[in-house]
């Protein structure tokens, strides 16, 4: 797997999150973000290997998989532009000499820039496109099952069952996490 990640110059490895320092989070996603694809290409490559036993070629294909999905791609969008400010912000106010109106001023700084990512999905889901090479949400590919609902007006088709993928994904996933 190193061989695939250290192709790129300045590729970082992700190593375990530490449990006392959530910053390595960061780190940890920060690593995934720029060396996405050469992950990828690693996973792929020893699900392929028939001199891994089965659970780790089984592990590393499903992986590899879920790797290959938009859902994904977005989440490593996000979480890597979300904990490098936060991680950022985090280390000025742990500055011994910072001052109280300062800080104040991060913190606010940090609430508008989440305040501004509610509204940058189109951008995230853009750049996840890219990097994964399809746009198509798991939900839309795969065959929903359809729990029926009895609504007041006799209509049996629940709500959730009449939105995109991109919607279910956008409303129970990003805004649960900006919001």
């Amino acid at each position: 797997m190193q061989a695939h990640v250290k192709q790129e110059p300045g590729c970082l490895v992700p190593k375990h999150p530490s449990d006392t320092r959530w910053s390595a989070r960061a780190d940890a996603t920060e690593a995934l973000f720029r060396g996405y694809t050469h992950f990828q290409s690693a996973l792929e490559e020893i699900s392929a290997d028939s001199s891994q036993n089965g659970d780790t070629r089984n592990d590393a294909n499903s992986l590899a998989e879920k790797m290959d999905t938009i859902e994904v791609a977005i989440m490593c969008e996000l979480w890597n532009d979300i904990l490098k400010r936060f991680d950022c912000c985090s280390k000025m106010l742990q500055n011994a000499t910072i001052e109280l109106t300062p800080a104040i001023g991060l913190l606010k700084s940090l609430i508008e820039f989440l305040d501004e990512r509610r509204e940058t999905f189109d951008l995230y889901e853009q750049r996840a496109a890219e990097r994964v090479g399809n746009s198509t949400y798991r939900s839309d590919i795969r065959r929903v099952l359809k729990r029926k609902k009895r609504v007041d007006d006799g209509n049996t088709t629940d709500a959730t069952d009449m939105m995109t993928g991109k919607q279910k994904f956008k409303v129970n996933t990003f805004y649960v996490i900006i919001y």
